[in-house]
């Protein structure tokens, strides 16, 4: 150990242990050139278990942060669940809808609440699919029982009529008509209510004008409900009933790409299992966990996870600007990037950045695009348990929600698909670096690079998994069940961390999958508009 990082160990406090790590090297080097040191080296004889020194820090301060982490994960499940479950108002949270400070504000002063984001999304998918050809009523329908669990108030009911009209569903459309008139108390509504009826029964121009405010109040039904009536060619109405071609088209290349990962994965598995069972050196793991007794990387979890609690905590501040409801959004996702350096918090507590990077497994010994294809073989040959995984649980979610609601379940929530249905310009450009680039680095960072590091020096392979991958599923904000494929895809993270010794692999294993559904709900909302 060199004169430099001797003194750097004595300038420590004492409660640090003393770093004993290899010299700094350039991220992407061969260990073969460093003589043997300790960096991850897996000479030894086979079976035989090997350590190398504690990481930095001391036993003291990483039961400390080992106990502020799970305090954090938990709160985060909690604020997470409380708006997945509906406990809290999206608004009142300030989490996903751009326009969540709008409808508060309505609410407040008696006026009537904007339409849904997800209502819109699936009227918008719904109107487009039916422009394809004329459907049959029973089809219409059809389309109809999607949207109708999300029709919740008078309000939306007479858009939920527009809707209906349009999809040539009119005995719906004058069923939810006549519910609004026969028990609303809101004149304006009674008054929307008559004039939509009107709208679809009269020729065009014979309904009088809008009702004074309906667009305000109706927001995307409005404008449609505008040009009923007119030719579908017209360029006001193009827009709202052209496109459903095109989503054919997306939704069955999404359907091929699906097949060909799970096909190639069925291979790719088939392929590890018998190498596994021949014990092929190819699949021996080559990550060396330390010997127990540091701190500085479930420190830097810690830190990580309670950050992540002040950003989602930044809207209910924000309340009290004057920002708009988009600005906010952009605001909360614009500070997530705040959050990636605090995976270098071992580096600020002594540890040299070459070693860090070593440490947490930012590093390539066997070349970048070696470990690139690995990561992403190790991701596919997976891939078919994650999707068997996906599909049970999103089924028992939605038979889960079937009982509890009496036979009407709504649409499974997801917070991106909210996401991208309520930012546009900086926010949408935030949003995808945030999906595709940020999560990647900082997850697989902090939760494979740090948090497992942590724990494997003191726990097998699986129980090391098994948690980190728990505390990864419980930072998202899905419905119970589905934190399960979750978990699932930080358990092939981490798989591949133990196999190859570095996280380059799992990062890009996160991103191919990230990127896949980034680009497919890119697509699809440029064409709903």
């Amino acid at each position: 150990m060199d004169e430099r990082l001797e003194h750097e160990e004595t300038e420590q406090s004492k409660d640090m242990s003393p770093v004993s790590v290899p010299s700094e090297r350039p991220l992407f080097e061969d260990p073969a050139a460093t003589n043997g040191d300790r960096f991850e080296d897996h000479s030894a004889a086979e079976g035989v278990v090997r350590r190398i020194d504690p990481d930095a820090g001391s036993r003291l301060i990483g039961r400390a942060s080992l106990i502020a982490l799970i305090v954090g994960v938990l709160a985060v499940m909690v604020l997470q669940q409380v708006q997945v479950l509906g406990l809290i108002d999206d608004g009142e949270a300030g989490s996903v809808a751009a326009d969540a400070d709008v409808a508060a504000s309505a609410e407040a002063s008696g006026k009537i609440r904007p339409p849904d984001s997800m209502f819109v999304m699936v009227s918008k998918l719904n109107l487009k699919l039916a422009g394809l050809g004329d459907l049959p009523p029973s089809s219409a329908r059809q389309l109809m029982s999607q949207v109708r669990p999300l029709i919740d108030s008078d309000a939306d009911r007479v858009r939920g009529s527009v809707l209906a009209f349009e999809l040539g569903d009119s005995a719906s459309a004058n069923a939810m008509l006549a519910s609004v008139e026969s028990s609303t108390e809101d004149a304006a509504l009674a008054a929307d209510a008559a004039w939509v009826r009107s709208t679809y029964s009269s020729d065009v121009g014979e309904a009088g004008p809008m009702p004074e405010g309906f667009a305000e109040r109706h927001g995307w039904f409005a404008d449609l409900a505008a040009t009923a009536g007119r030719d579908d060619s017209d360029p006001d109405r193009r827009g709202f009933v052209v496109g459903g071609l095109a989503l054919v088209l997306l939704f069955a290349g999404f359907a091929l790409l699906l097949l060909t990962a799970l096909l190639s994965g069925v291979v790719l598995l088939i392929v590890g299992l018998v190498q596994a069972l021949s014990r092929s050196p190819r699949l021996r793991p080559r990550f060396v966990p330390p010997s127990p007794g540091g701190s500085v990387y479930i420190e830097a979890a810690a830190l990580f996870v309670w950050g992540f609690i002040a950003i989602q905590v930044l809207p209910a501040v924000l309340a009290f600007t004057p920002l708009s409801g988009e600005w906010k959004t952009t605001a909360g996702l614009g500070a997530q990037w705040l959050l990636l350096p605090l995976a270098a918090w071992p580096v600020v507590r002594g540890v040299p950045l070459g070693v860090w990077r070593a440490q947490v497994g930012l590093v390539a010994p066997r070349g970048i695009v070696r470990e690139v294809g690995a990561g992403i073989v190790g991701y596919l040959a997976a891939f078919p348990i994650w999707f068997c995984v996906t599909v049970v649980c999103a089924v028992l979610t939605v038979l889960l929600q079937t009982l509890m609601s009496g036979g009407s379940p709504e649409p499974p929530e997801n917070p991106v698909v909210d996401l991208f249905g309520g930012v546009n310009g900086l926010g949408l450009f935030l949003l995808v670096s945030l999906i595709v680039v940020w999560a990647p680095l900082a997850e697989e960072t902090v939760f494979r690079g740090c948090l497992y590091r942590h724990l494997r020096s003191r726990l097998v392979f699986p129980i090391a998994a098994g948690v980190s991958a728990a505390a990864f599923a419980l930072m998202h904000g899905y419905p119970p069940l589905m934190l399960i494929p979750v978990m699932t895809l930080g358990l092939i993270f981490a798989m591949v961390r133990e196999w190859r010794g570095s996280i380059v692999g799992a990062i890009a294993g996160h991103m191919l999958h990230n990127g896949v559904i980034a680009a497919l709900l890119i697509t699809m909302f440029w064409i709903i508009g």
